[in-house]
This record gives C-alpha cells, structure tokens and sequence, in this order.
C-alpha cells in the first residue's frame, strides 16, 4: 500500500514537471483555442521577427511591419475581431484570413459561407462592400506575389484595401483559435511563419482567427500544473491518514 501512494506521488510529480514547460512542448498548436489570455496580450506580430513573419518584395530590409490583433468574448457564442496593421508601405491591397473549413464549405464542398463567421466587418470604422469580403480557396497566383509554394488558405479576402495604417474589424459566431494570415501590397507581401509548418508547436508562428466550429476548452498549463499538485497533495493526506490508523 506504501508503494502504491509513492508511485502516485511520483506520478503526480512527473505530471507536474512536463505542465510547467511552455507552450512548444504540448505539441503543434494550429488550429488549437487561443487562451483569452492572448485576445488582448502578447497578440502582436512583427517582420522584425523571422519566427513570427516573413516578407517578401519590399516589405523586406525596410520599415518593420507588425499586425495586431484584439479579440473580445462577448457572450452568447459572439466574439469581436480587430486585426491592426502598421508600416506597411506599399499599404496593404489585400488580406487573406483564415477560416475553417466549415466556415466556408458545406459538407458537400460547395462554397457556402456562414454569414455569421465574419459579420459586419469595417475597413477603419467603414463598412466593407459586399463585393469586396470574398470567400474561398487562396494560394500562390499572380495576384498573390510570394504565396509560399505547396500552402493554401481557406477563408476571406479583404479586397480593395489601400489605408496604412489598416484596421479591419468584424463580429463572428466563432472563437479564436491558432492559424494563418497573407497580406499584399504592390509586388509585396506577408506572412505567417507558420502557414510554411502547421505541425510547428510554437504559438509565436500563427496568429489568432476565427474557428469552423465549436471549441474544445484547453486547460492552460497553470491549470494543469494546479491539477498535478492535488493530485500530490490528496496522496499525502491518504497515506498519512493511513499510516496513523496503523
């Protein structure tokens, strides 16, 4: 019985040590929930960091381009998105956002948005024209200078942009989860780090978007290390419990 509460307690332990690790040891994070946590902290990417943007043309060796996001829950399965661009010259032309599958396909593969997915969205506090929140399939093509060979998005295209800086905002019926973005200006462009690997395990390389469907909560590791620590201090209480009844 002795042996039995040490294995538990060194089983706790062992839990305990690999939850206090940072994000990149849970393994690849696309497509995974964005911790409320990150809406409003650490949500900023720049050029100025190979493992958070890559460029491509003159968005390249000059000013440092960062893209910043805010997301809000505001409840009843809403959240709001607001996605900030700076330094960017040529402005921005167009973005491509991600989306799941689901989002923007039915079951049958037809193109059949949900109009709720990116609902009433503003290019700087203006609404966009229909004609211009394009939904769809996207990848290297002439339009799209440096689209990274062998990669894809499956999503929105804000098209006809031009302001810099940009701020593009919208409602959506779905939560926040780890994924890709491509913006392009002139014969320029950026990206993502991780629309290159979406097996990488290092939130760094994604940007927060909208999910296709419901979301699963993930604990965040403090929870999950608070969970190991019960589970240490329940074992002591029992065999001491024990151990005084003997």
């Amino acid at each position: 019985m002795i042996r039995s509460h040490r294995l538990a307690v060194l089983v706790a332990l062992a839990l305990l040590a690999g939850f206090g690790g940072r994000e990149a040891a849970a393994g690849p994070v696309y497509g995974t929930p964005v911790a409320p946590a990150y809406f409003l902290s650490g949500n900023t990417r720049s050029s100025n960091d190979p493992n958070q943007l890559i460029t491509f043309g003159d968005y390249t060796g000059g000013a440092v381009e960062t893209l910043t996001w805010e997301i809000a829950d505001l409840g009843n399965d809403t959240w709001s998105y607001r996605y900030i661009f700076t330094g960017f010259t040529p402005a921005v032309s167009h973005l491509i956002l991600e989306l799941s599958y689901d989002a923007v396909y039915d079951e049958a593969g037809d193109l059949s948005p949900d109009p709720l997915a990116v609902d009433d969205p503003e290019e700087n506090g203006v609404d966009f024209p229909s004609g211009d929140v394009i939904f769809g399939t996207y990848g290297p093509a002439s339009g799209n200078p440096g689209f990274p060979a062998g990669t894809s998005i499956v999503g929105v295209k804000f098209d006809n942009l031009g302001s810099s800086p940009l701020t593009i905002e919208f409602l959506s019926n779905r939560a926040p989860v780890w994924g890709n973005v491509y913006a392009k200006g002139g014969k320029s462009s950026l990206w993502n780090t991780g629309l290159q690997n979406l097996s990488s395990s290092d939130i760094q390389n994604f940007i927060a978007r909208p999910n296709g469907g419901s979301v699963t909560s993930v604990p965040e590791p403090a929870t999950l290390a608070s969970t190991a620590l019960g589970l240490v201090f329940a074992a002591i209480v029992r065999f001491r419990r024990r151990t005084a009844s003997v």
